[in-house]
C-alpha cells in the first residue's frame, strides 16, 4: 500500500496555488501583524473550501458537517 494517495497530490497542488494567488495579491497595509493575519485567514479560506467540496478527506468534511447548520453545504 503507498502512503500517498490522488488526494494527497491534491491537497499540495491546492496548496501551492492559494499561496501562489496570496503572495501576488499586493496588500498595501503598514502593519505586519495584521498583514500576517489577513493573509493567513484569506490562504485558510481559500485553501479548505476547494478541500471541503472536493472530499478530499472524510475526517475533515465529518468534522465540519458537525458544526454546520442544517441547509449549508449538507449535501456534501
Amino acid at each position: 500500500m503507498q502512503p500517498y494517495s490522488w488526494a494527497t497530490f491534491i491537497m499540495l497542488l491546492t496548496g501551492f496555488i492559494v499561496g501562489v494567488i496570496i503572495y501576488f495579491i499586493p496588500f498595501t497595509l503598514g502593519n505586519k501583524i495584521i498583514l500576517i493575519s489577513l493573509k493567513s485567514s484569506i490562504f485558510v479560506l481559500l485553501y479548505s473550501l476547494p478541500i471541503y467540496y472536493f472530499k478530499i478527506s472524510l475526517d475533515i468534511n465529518s468534522f465540519i458537517n458537525k458544526y454546520l447548520p442544517d441547509g449549508i453545504w449538507k449535501k456534501y
